[in-house]
């Protein structure tokens, strides 16, 4: 019931007990800061590990949530929240010129394996899938180059240009931070290091870089 979560999310889970796994329907907000994901319906598998209630911040349940202490819990939402609001701003008041072809042949590839592996699990092939959209093959694979493709190489030029207008560099200790995190969410949905691009590690060490980059330069009323 925090109200942080796209329109759905939360709601859905009320519905369900601890150790039990269920999947919630929902799309994401026209406005969402990652523009990739605006207005896209995605299906969320959630196994229900632990709940507490509205108000019970205690060390005990931020550890169960992965952080030290109730402080650092609060202190790591505050600035999730900065960041988000701050990419929202940023997103909304950009124009991309021009798109690459070469990356967005690349993501293109990328992106139509992401969803053949993601159907081979729902028991379908990407025809089924086409099928059920109203579209021929051709016509789903042209709707996701000029929608999700073309978001997120654009998403991709803000971040590159928001550490070039700031002279930073990306470091092999970005590049290995961002290993780790994409290992950790990885497995989740079994699935190694190696299943991931170097363009789409390096291009969420820069997302990570760029959003640091953004909190330090927020200012907050």
């Amino acid at each position: 019931g925090s109200n942080t979560f796209i329109d759905g999310f939360e709601s859905s889970l009320k519905r369900e007990k601890i150790g039990e796994t269920t999947e919630i329907n929902v799309t994401f907000p026209a406005t969402y800061q990652e523009t990739s994901l605006r207005g896209q319906a995605v299906i969320f598998a959630v196994k229900i590990n632990y709940a507490m209630k509205s108000g019970e911040l205690t060390d005990e349940n931020a550890k169960k949530a992965g952080f030290d202490s109730a402080v650092a819990l609060a202190d790591a939402a505050d600035k999730h929240a900065i960041i988000a609001t701050a990419w929202e701003s940023v997103l909304d008041n950009i124009k991309i010129l021009d798109y690459p072809k070469k990356e967005m042949k690349i993501q293109l590839k990328d992106t139509l394996e992401d969803y053949e592996t993601a159907l081979e699990k729902q028991s379908l092939t990407f025809e089924d899938y086409a099928i059920k959209n109203e579209m021929s093959v051709d016509e789903l694979k042209e709707n996701i180059n000029n929608n999700e493709v073309k978001n997120m190489i654009a998403t991709n030029l803000v971040y590159y240009g928001i550490l070039q207008k700031a002279d930073y560099i990306l470091t092999t200790d970005d590049i290995n931070k961002a290993k780790e995190h994409i290992e950790f969410e990885g497995k989740k949905n079994d699935l190694e290091i190696s299943d991931y691009t170097d363009m789409y590690i390096e291009g969420y060490a820069a997302y990570t870089a760029a959003g640091e980059i953004l909190y330090k330069n927020a200012k907050v009323k």
